[in-house]
């Protein structure tokens, strides 16, 4: 599990202004995704322990959350190891935002349907130029 703390500074910002910021109160809402509660700018990864079950989904190798700390919501994350292209370790991932007024369950059932409706547009799309090169012959 990794386990730490996004910073609340712009880095490219004048050291001045770094301070400023380091001196004031940061907000303190935390937040909880289930039963896992995270403090503010507090993020988490844990592994994917059904990775290996289906390789072919090209599940991510961590799954997680981040709490902004200023009132948002929770977002979840999913995160794969990566390598950049001077061969050094990193990790490549994707953000998931709640979607107002749906639970935890309507939100991934809404995921599956769009999966379910981009892959029947894709096999009508398929189907409809199979017809044609047919025709064509």
């Amino acid at each position: 599990m990794f386990n730490g703390e996004a910073g609340a500074l712009a880095l490219d910002a004048e050291a001045a202004d770094q301070v400023n910021a380091l001196m004031r109160a940061a907000p303190s809402v935390d937040g909880t995704i289930g039963n896992l509660k995270l403090a503010p700018r507090q993020l988490v990864l844990f592994p994917n322990r059904f990775k290996s079950d289906a390789p072919e989904k090209k599940r991510p190798d961590y799954w997680g959350a981040y709490n902004p700390g200023d009132g948002t919501p929770v977002v979840r994350l999913s995160a794969w190891m990566a390598q950049d292209r001077y061969k050094n370790a990193m990790l490549r991932g994707s953000t998931s935002y709640p979607i107002p007024g749906k639970s935890e369950t309507q939100m991934q059932d809404t995921v599956g349907l769009n999966d379910a409706a981009e892959t029947a547009a894709r096999t009508r799309k398929s189907r409809s130029a199979a017809r044609e090169d047919a025709g064509r012959e």
